[in-house]
């Protein structure tokens, strides 16, 4: 009967402790670090962030509000542009992995100059999808 009890306070303890489930897989589990580097409006002035070292992946998300399609460029802490459209009244993300520490821009455009909307830009330590 003792036994029974011994063994009920260790299985107890094993099913509450992530060190005893990590040990029994033996894998480890890291906890994804991520932030919102950008939350604003969208502006003909363009909006910048920068990307720690440590934070090797953004994802970008545009919420374009008007009639007409934007196209958004990045530029990279190196110069290197990339591009996407998003669609009249529809929004779009795009996701970089394995990107380099510094600086990075964005910069929106219409075919009539009228920009609205919102971009978010979220970094994180881990590649995103």
């Amino acid at each position: 009967k003792q036994w029974k009890r011994v063994l009920g306070i260790v299985l107890a303890w094993c099913a509450l402790s992530s060190v005893c489930a990590m040990g029994a897989k033996g894998t480890e589990t890291k906890l994804m670090a991520s932030h919102i580097a950008v939350d604003t409006t969208v502006t003909k002035y363009g909006v910048s962030w920068y990307q720690p070292k440590e934070y090797v992946s953004y994802r970008i998300w545009v919420d374009n509000t008007t009639n007409n399609s934007m196209r958004v460029t990045i530029t990279d802490p190196q110069g290197r542009l990339r591009t996407f459209s998003v669609p009249a009244h529809g929004n779009k993300s795009y996701v970089g992995n394995g990107v380099e520490s510094g600086t990075y821009r964005l910069s929106f455009s219409s075919s009539n100059g009228v920009l609205s909307g919102t971009v978010r830009v979220r970094v994180s330590d881990v590649a995103l999808s």
